[in-house]
């Protein structure tokens, strides 16, 4: 089993509330995942301002190590992300 990280966990947790196929095949790949979360990549999953408040909101609530080990977000081919999505997340971001 592996050890997830608290921000790991409700990323994926996130993904699966969503329910779209693509959002749960990304939830399990995160998962999946041995390193550290350094990356979240969430790219074409149809997300809109709502899931990525949800993804601020966790990050916001993460311990400032996780937060300080992320390098990288894309949200590329979200085109339905807008002003207030983005806007919430880089309220968050370390």
């Amino acid at each position: 089993m592996t050890d997830h990280t608290n921000l790991q966990t409700a990323i994926a947790s996130i993904l699966r509330n969503i329910g779209r196929p693509k959002c749960m095949e990304s939830a399990t790949i995160l998962l999946d995942q041995k390193a550290p979360l350094t990356a979240i990549h969430l790219r074409s999953l149809d997300l809109e301002a709502s899931d990525i408040t949800s993804l601020a909101n966790s990050i916001n609530i993460t311990n400032e190590q996780e937060k300080q080990a992320l390098m990288s977000i894309s949200l590329s081919y979200n085109q339905r992300v807008g002003n207030t999505g983005i806007i919430a997340l880089l309220k968050y971001l370390p």
